[in-house]
This record gives C-alpha cells, sequence and structure tokens, in this order.
C-alpha cells in the first residue's frame, strides 16, 4: 500500500470511504478477456457496455458489469499505476505517489530534505534510508528501490466478489455453492447437523510491515429470527486461497484453518435484510497474511458452527441474492512498527 502525501493525516484517510482496489482508470470500454470479479474506474466518453456510467466503478461479475456510482469521498487504489485515487464529487483526483515517492513529479518539494534542491537530491536505498551516491548526483532510487511500506492508517473493505466465492456447507460433507435453498446461507444447527458458512474475499492486498488491528466481519440476514446460535470464525490457511469448486471437493472442513478462532454467539433477533457485524476477528486474519507466501489475492473465512442447540442457525444472504447483499469484511490497517 502507498505512502501517502504528508498532507494527509490518519484521521483524513479514516474519513474516506474506502472501496476495493480497480485495474485501471482510464480505459472507456471494457478491455475483452476480463475475469468475474475485475473491477474499473469507468473513463470519460464510455462506449459500448460502459456508455452512459462515465466515473462509476465497473465490475464484472463472470457475465455482465455491475456499476457503482460513486459519492464524494470514495478512494481506491488503482493497480496499473500504484495510486490511490479519491472522488471529489465530478472527477477521480489522486492522493498519493507510488510508494515511497512522496510526490515523483515534484521530488524537490516532497523529497522531505532541508535544502533540497534539483541539483542537490537525496537518494534512498533498498530500506529507505539515504544512499550515497558518491561522485554521480543522477544516483537516485527507482521505483523498485524505493521503500513500499505502509506509513498510515487506512480502512479497507472487503466484498464477496462471486458466485463461487461464497456457499454453505452441510454436515461436513455436502456443498452449496448458492447456499442450501432461496440464496440463503444456513449457519449453525439445522436440527440435522451443523452448516457452515464459506467466504473468500479478493484483493486482499496488505502490505508487508502492516498489521491489521481490527477485523469485523459483516453479514446480511435473510430472515427474522429469533434463534440463538452459536458460531466460530477461522481463516483457511492458504497464502492464496482459490475459490471453492462448485462440486464441494475443496469446501471449508477439507482445508488447514487457523488456530485462531473468535467466537460468535449470537444474543440478539435478527432482522431480515439487516447487517450484522461479528465480534472483532483481527487475531484471525493476522494468522493468514502472516504467512510468508501470504500474496494478497484473496484471503478465505470459515463461519463455523460451534456446538449450537438443535435448531438454532441463522440464514444469512449467499452473493448469488445479488452482489449488495454479500457479506463485507471490514479492515483497519496500520504500519506494524516495532
Amino acid at each position: 500500500m502507498a505512502k501517502f502525501n504528508s498532507a494527509k493525516s490518519a484521521t483524513d484517510l479514516k474519513m474516506l470511504d474506502w472501496q476495493d482496489s480497480v485495474i485501471d482508470k482510464d480505459l472507456t470500454a471494457p478491455p475483452g478477456g476480463e475475469s468475474a470479479g475485475d473491477r474499473y474506474l469507468v473513463g470519460g466518453s464510455a462506449t459500448g457496455a460502459w456508455a452512459g456510467h462515465d466515473n462509476d466503478i465497473a465490475q464484472f461479475n463472470g457475465s455482465t458489469w455491475i456499476f457503482t456510482t460513486p459519492n464524494e469521498g470514495f478512494a481506491c487504489w488503482v493497480e496499473d499505476e500504484n495510486k490511490i485515487y479519491t472522488y471529489n464529487g465530478s472527477a477521480w483526483v489522486v492522493i498519493s505517489a507510488t510508494p515511497g515517492q512522496h510526490d515523483i513529479d515534484d521530488p524537490v518539494a516532497h523529497a522531505g530534505v532541508t535544502g533540497a534542491t534539483e541539483n542537490n537530491l537525496v537518494a534512498f536505498d533498498s530500506n529507505g534510508l539515504p544512499k550515497d551516491s558518491g561522485s554521480n548526483p543522477t544516483d537516485f532510487a527507482t521505483p523498485s528501490e524505493l521503500d513500499p511500506k505502509l506509513d498510515k492508517v487506512i480502512i479497507s473493505k472487503l466484498k464477496i466478489l462471486g458466485n463461487n466465492d461464497d456457499g454453505e456447507e452441510d454436515y461436513d460433507a455436502s456443498w452449496y455453492p448458492n447456499g442450501f435453498g432461496s440464496n440463503q446461507i444456513s449457519v449453525g444447527n439445522d436440527n440435522t447437523g451443523s452448516c457452515d458458512a464459506g467466504l473468500r474475499f479478493l484483493r486482499a492486498f496488505i502490505p508487508n510491515n502492516a498489521k491489521v488491528t481490527s477485523a469485523i466481519l459483516r453479514v446480511k440476514a435473510a430472515v427474522n429470527s429469533t434463534k440463538r446460535p452459536t458460531l466460530k470464525i477461522r481463516g483457511i490457511l492458504e497464502a492464496s486461497p482459490d475459490a471453492f469448486a462448485g462440486d464441494g471437493s475443496d469446501r471449508p472442513s477439507t482445508r488447514n484453518k487457523t488456530t485462531a478462532g473468535v467466537d460468535w454467539d449470537i444474543a440478539e433477533d435478527w432482522v431480515l435484510n439487516t447487517w450484522y457485524e461479528s465480534p472483532d476477528i483481527a487475531s484471525v486474519i493476522n494468522e493468514i497474511i502472516q504467512q510468508s507466501e501470504f500474496d494478497g489475492k484473496a484471503l478465505a473465512l470459515s463461519m463455523e458452527d460451534d456446538a449450537s442447540p438443535a435448531n438454532q442457525y441463522e440464514n444469512i444472504w449467499d452473493f448469488n441474492s445479488g452482489a449488495a447483499n454479500a457479506a463485507e469484511l471490514l479492515l483497519t490497517i496500520e504500519p506494524n512498527v516495532i
């Protein structure tokens, strides 16, 4: 994740409405060959399937494009530029430069070095420390040498982005990629046995030097309920978890789980189409991202029955009921300064 301009405080950044990252912001029509979950900021004078959606966020769900009209204060990471943009009410504008650069277009103004001039810039090594350029005044750090570490607090919201990214497992045996019925996932004990949810979130990019200080799973109730299941949330301990296979061959019970687990014992009635938030599951997320090969492509969770009494379960919406109903994961990410 980028270093932010010094003028932006952690408080400023928290006030932005963070969206999932996008691949590009300058295209005016679909690129072709897109995959489910691919996201773009639509450029001006858009054509084809994007016509009439200038400045919208376009997300491909595997068969069609879903558009989100931005509100003022929306912010997201643009992957091909390695920059963060925010929507000011009429256009997307950059608020950060590439990692560690501050502002490559004006290195003197943003070098952070007293007395820096165009002829006396300070270069930095791969650890972000000043390096001696010797007699060569042009020996400046390249983007690949600049420090990519996080130095501000950020808020990230991850969402389920495709039909194969969530589903229901019953009795550690059967997998239902769209929930058991009516696009609903049951979690708890359905009077026959345990029902669990598998949830996979794409684009979980978290810098190497970061720690997650808060992680909240949000799910949307699919029915009115007075039930009281006892649940546990664990992570699927894979560095780059694949989507769940439709045949159930890699359903949650077949996959390695985190040692960390967080109890979520439901203690209130649930109301149809209301969002409910889990206890903090930061311990689970940190165990996932601390894997040496974690690549940020995705992370996955299992929402499991934890000895619920018989016939005590909740129903939550599956992605197939509509992308806006799918589970969300809210992360607060901070520098891991020792």
